[in-house]
């Protein structure tokens, strides 16, 4: 059996390729609609308890509280790496942003060739 396909073969599986693509767009906007929403609705139900001074409410057969729970503040790429650097040095290790860099990229792995659908509209 060979590889080869019919034209009009290929034009349907390009075509339900574009329409995925749309779709795809579509659901990321609608999701990220959804999680602005959802994070504003927490921060207001945040904010009610907190002032109220209550530990939580009953909602139907939910029970609603805030917990504290660590999390870690958005680092800089630039703060990231001078806190790297820092560190080394605090611990005898003479490095610099190079040495850094190749380090970072050494546990990243080996970078392989792979396949990637190109799409140009043309008029013709």
């Amino acid at each position: 059996m060979s590889d080869e396909k019919n034209p009009s073969c290929l034009e349907e599986e390009f075509n339900e390729y574009k329409e995925l693509e749309v779709e795809i767009k579509s659901r990321n906007a609608d999701l990220r609609m959804l999680r602005s929403r959802r994070k504003f609705l927490k921060e207001s139900i945040e904010t009610y308890l907190k002032s109220t001074n209550q530990p939580g409410f009953i909602c139907g057969s939910s029970i609603i509280f805030c917990d504290q729970k660590p999390k870690r503040a958005r680092v800089k790429k630039a703060d990231k790496e001078t806190a790297a650097l820092s560190y080394l040095k605090s611990k005898g290790i003479d490095a610099n942003t190079e040495f850094l860099t190749e380090f970072l990229e050494s546990m990243k792995g080996e970078k392989v060739m792979a396949a990637d659908l190109k799409i140009k509209s043309f008029s013709g």
